[in-house]
């Protein structure tokens, strides 16, 4: 078993972060989440200066709220602006939806020629 105590659902959203830097300024910008659950995020595409243990305020739609820097992508690495984040309130629904780790997947993969229709699909459904 890894380290994480939650899963992480792998979805790409646009969000916008905003804080104080390690130089003291004050930055906004947008860039995307990499993945998600309800108690945090990993963000992507971040070029503000900020550490661990940073406190930023993070903007989807019209939610905002509050999140701890829990780690930060190293420079020209692959997780170079890359930042992880904690929910201050993991209570609040932050997303506005509810995230489906296991989502059902009844696609079955026909055995029928180009052009024939696959009776036999799980699903009952003809495509």
């Amino acid at each position: 078993m890894g380290r994480r105590r939650d899963q992480r659902k792998s979805l790409v959203l646009p969000v916008r972060v905003s804080g104080t830097d390690i130089n003291g300024n004050p930055f906004s910008q947008t860039c995307c989440t990499l993945d998600l659950n309800p108690k945090g995020a990993k963000l992507c595409g971040v070029r503000c200066l900020t550490a661990k243990g940073d406190i930023v305020n993070l903007q989807y739609k019209t939610s905002r709220a509050p999140f701890e820097v829990v780690w930060v992508g190293e420079a020209r690495s692959a997780r170079d602006g890359q930042l992880g984040l904690r929910a201050i309130d993991p209570r609040k629904n932050f997303w506005g939806f509810d995230i489906d780790y296991n989502p059902v997947d009844d696609f079955v993969i026909s055995s029928q020629p180009p052009g024939q229709r696959d009776t036999k699909s799980s699903s009952g459904a003809a495509w």
